[in-house]
């Protein structure tokens, strides 16, 4: 083994022992104003496919060389984007371990991810799109080892029909919350409600033992949404950043709304 060998694998032991991951801090700067039909483009980064809808997904292969894998997305100014990054093909995990970055048009980082947490190493980018235009999606191997990715972009967009956004951001936020972030992220106590928000936690609280609050951010401001959940039964409600009541959804599990309605719910059977 030679010297250089050795002092790579004190390294690594080392860091296995104290459980830290050395951030992956690549710097995209050089891209800036390279043509991507280059050879000085494909040398490090090959393009693979493009995020064209909500729910998207594409499937890619990776290997070291070029360092870089790339999507192409558009979005307008504001748009919620959730670009989710798994080393699965199909339903066979390939042993991967991705890094994901959300790049503007111009190569500057908007966004990024390693890790989801400590027990994901799926990446997990949540973002606004600061302008509206082209964006790039960048991946690559932390190991730079092969493996095959498979990438899948959520979004949601604000219309101005505060009810109808709401929604939106509750399917974004709570209701696609795949990796259990929303309590850790967004979870709010009673005593921050006010409002009809207030006086609905409350209620489903005497009434079912217990009940859920959020706080998500929604254009500049934020959406509060209060949960409850018995039996088959799951209820989320829909308030405004002053506690008024928007709308009221259902389903027979959860979370995921079957359907929304304007009317208040019965607390005592939503």
């Amino acid at each position: 083994m030679t010297t250089r060998s050795i002092i790579n694998v004190a390294i690594a032991l080392a860091l296995a022992g104290c459980g830290a991951k050395p951030d992956a801090a690549d710097d995209f700067a050089s891209f800036a104003g390279v043509d991507e039909k280059s050879d000085a483009f494909s040398t490090h980064l090959k393009i693979v496919g493009t995020l064209s809808t909500t729910n998207s997904s594409v499937a890619f292969p990776y290997t070291a060389s070029p360092r870089y894998r790339a999507l192409k997305l558009t979005a307008r100014a504001g748009d919620l984007l959730k670009i989710t990054v798994t080393p699965w093909s199909g339903k066979v995990k390939s042993g991967g371990d991705p890094v994901t970055w959300l790049l503007d048009a111009s190569f500057k980082i908007v966004a990024k991810n390693d890790d989801v947490d400590a027990s994901h190493v799926d990446s997990l980018v949540m973002t606004h799109a600061p302008r509206t235009g082209s964006y790039w999606v960048v991946v690559r191997d932390y190991n730079s080892a092969d493996a095959t990715f498979t990438a899948t972009l959520q979004t949601a967009r604000f219309t101005g029909d505060l009810t109808a956004d709401a929604e939106s951001a509750y399917d974004f936020y709570v209701a696609g919350d795949d990796y259990g972030l929303a309590d850790a992220r967004y979870a709010v106590s009673a005593s921050e409600l006010s409002g009809d928000a207030a006086t609905l936690q409350a209620e489903y609280t005497a009434n079912f033992g217990s009940s859920n609050a959020y706080a998500i951010p929604y254009n500049r401001s934020r959406v509060y949404v209060v949960t409850m959940s018995a039996e088959e039964t799951y209820a989320a409600d829909l308030f405004d950043a002053g506690g008024n009541f928007l709308a009221h959804g259902y389903s027979d599990g959860g979370p995921g709304v079957n359907g929304w309605s304007t009317t208040p719910p019965d607390p005592k059977n939503p």
